[in-house]
């Protein structure tokens, strides 16, 4: 029995949509701007998109429905929970289409965001998120919490990352700002200064961080 010479033209056909979808975004995508009808505060409440801090840059194609795809970071943030969490954010939203000169038609478009960590009400800033250097096979004493501050417990291994989230010692007070210093010490997860055995080799271990917020 022979094949079918339709078969090749109809295998064809099935493959071609895969070969669109691999396309590679573009350097000079647009600035989205989500669509109106699409809470950014309720889809994405850690994040905004406002000129401040470290931001992760994520690029994707809308299409004429305003619905994105094809989502991938464009420039880190140095952050992978950052990251994360913005890649995260633009699948929740839809996006403003780019549209057709002439006839304002909607048309498919690759855009791009840049989000950043929200801070909570009121414009507090951590004023110390330095990672404190970590006393190896146990935990050091941290001065007193100064009013205002969150301390917070942070263990790390011998290359500096978390080996497991901060958790808050004692509170600043406000639950905004102990889930703001949480943030920042995971956000330090890689960066953490590990202390020295006798042998001069790095060692895992815990501190207390204090992360102090003063209004601007």
């Amino acid at each position: 029995m022979r094949a079918s010479p339709a078969l090749p033209l109809v295998l064809a056909l099935l493959l071609a949509p895969c070969a669109v979808n691999a396309q590679t975004a573009p350097e000079n995508a647009m600035e989205a701007h989500p669509a109106w009808t699409f809470s950014v505060s309720s889809k994405c409440p850690d994040l905004h998109a406002a000129d401040d801090g470290p931001a992760a840059v994520v690029v994707f194609f809308v299409n004429d429905f305003g619905a994105p795809s094809q989502v991938s970071i464009q420039t880190s943030s140095g952050i992978p929970a950052l990251d994360e969490a913005a890649v995260k954010c633009v699948q929740k939203l839809k996006f403003q289409p780019r549209t057709r000169l002439g006839d304002a038609a909607p048309m498919g478009s690759w855009q791009k965001i840049a989000w950043r960590w929200q801070r909570p009400a009121g414009a507090p800033v951590a004023a110390a998120a330095t990672p404190a250097a970590l006393v190896a096979a146990g935990s050091i004493a941290a001065p007193a919490a100064a009013a205002g501050a969150t301390e917070l417990r942070v263990c790390a291994d011998d290359a500096g990352r978390l080996t497991q989230a901060p958790t808050v010692v004692r509170s600043s007070g406000d639950a905004g700002l102990d889930a703001a210093a949480v943030r920042i010490a995971r956000a330090g997860s890689g960066n953490y200064r590990p202390a020295q055995t006798v042998g001069g080799k790095p060692a895992s271990g815990c501190a207390s961080v204090s992360i102090r917020f003063e209004s601007q």
